[in-house]
């Protein structure tokens, strides 16, 4: 297998296209929110909870007072309070990030509805379908396969 001549350079500008894919990628997700009643939700499931009103967070001092929704993990339901567990500062050490977290308690009357964040399989399916058009598109493109027993062209200046 050997590239053709315009071949190198599309491939560098193709490995320069990857952090815009990856963005994509990121943008447009794999997962969607349902929503669900609160005593059926697993602990550690990712939720989204919808405040009712600004009340809720201002009662805790975690959260601003015009938050309506919370991206959490969920810990669990307490009698009448839901205790979350929201994504805080970042700490670097060495070459890892981690992301500290905070532990949160709203009361239940508080919350309008509770999401649980799944993974959308038919989303999922076409970006991967899509991705491996692409990059066959782009394989069969720039790259030129030899037939067995093909001659070559003698190399330039009698090089080897």
């Amino acid at each position: 297998m050997r590239l053709r001549k315009k071949g190198k350079r599309v491939l560098y500008r193709a490995a320069g296209l990857l952090p815009l894919l990856g963005a994509f990628l990121a943008l447009v997700g794999c997962h969607h929110y349902t929503e669900t009643p609160p005593e059926t939700i697993a602990p550690g499931a990712e939720v989204r909870v919808h405040l009712s009103s600004g009340e809720g967070a201002a009662r805790s001092e975690f959260l601003e007072s015009h938050v309506r929704a919370v991206q959490a993990r969920w810990e669990g339901l307490e009698a009448s309070r839901m205790a979350l567990s929201v994504p805080g500062d970042e700490v670097r050490e060495g070459l890892q990030t981690r992301t500290l977290r905070q532990r949160i308690v709203l009361e239940r009357e508080d919350v309008s509805r509770v999401e649980v964040r799944s993974l959308d399989r038919t989303r999922t399916t076409v970006v991967v379908a899509a991705l491996t058009v692409g990059l066959g598109w782009f394989i069969y493109n720039n790259f030129q396969v030899d037939e067995p027993g093909t001659p070559r062209p003698p190399p330039p200046n009698g090089e080897l």
